[in-house]
């Protein structure tokens, strides 16, 4: 997850009494598939005809998207294909900033084409920011449920009182704010120019 229920309820300053730690963590698992979607490209099916048993992806540096912080071999899925019947392929390693990928010794011959599928990122992450940001998007979950039904405004008498701003459209508003921090963080050229030398081949040079 992209943030633990403490550092929600730090930053929403929602109570236990109003929120359970169960229901908090269900929350942010929520906002944490969510944020995957908001930070990363996904690519359905990128086809690597006449592939060995190592290939680089064509974008980089493939990203998490299980949610679990870290860019390990189950954020990518790779395919054998032969006349459309597709089968698993064991992936023993990637190389995140690079997009390598490893697989498992297999009969080359028995496919046609190799298929992957997986996510990459554009910009550097920020993990103390992207924390505040689950937070925020999780609070904004939390106060749809409990709010989306409160009224435009509120009479007290001959008095009409209207909302600025209704709870999860604040939450809200916080989460894309710090959505574009996020965003506007660049990939270093020095990380560039040294990726690109290891994808052409200089694969002595490590970042």
């Amino acid at each position: 997850m992209y943030c633990s229920v403490l550092i929600f309820r730090e930053i929403t300053g929602i109570p236990d009494e109003d929120l359970s730690d169960a229901e908090a963590y269900n929350f942010i698992e929520i906002a944490t598939r969510r944020m995957i979607r908001d930070l990363t490209v996904r690519v359905e099916e990128e086809v690597y005809v006449d592939s060995d048993f190592n290939f680089y992806t064509t974008y980089y540096p493939i990203a998490d998207r299980d949610g679990d912080r870290e860019v390990t071999t189950s954020d990518i899925e790779v395919y054998g294909e032969y006349k459309g019947v597709r089968t698993s392929l064991n992936v023993t390693s990637i190389i995140p900033e690079t997009g390598k990928v490893s697989l498992e010794s297999f009969d080359t011959s028995a496919y046609s084409k190799v298929i992957a599928i997986y996510n990459y990122r554009t910009f550097e992450y920020d993990w103390r920011l992207i924390e505040v940001a689950c937070a925020y998007l999780a609070g904004y979950l939390f106060a749809c449920k409990h709010y989306l039904l409160l009224p435009d405004t509120i009479a007290l008498g001959t008095t009409r009182y209207r909302y600025a701003t209704k709870p999860f459209e604040h939450y809200l508003n916080l989460y894309y704010d710090t959505l574009r921090k996020i965003r506007s963080i660049p990939i270093s050229k020095e990380t560039e120019d040294m990726i690109k030398l290891i994808r052409e081949g200089m694969e002595e040079y490590e970042i």
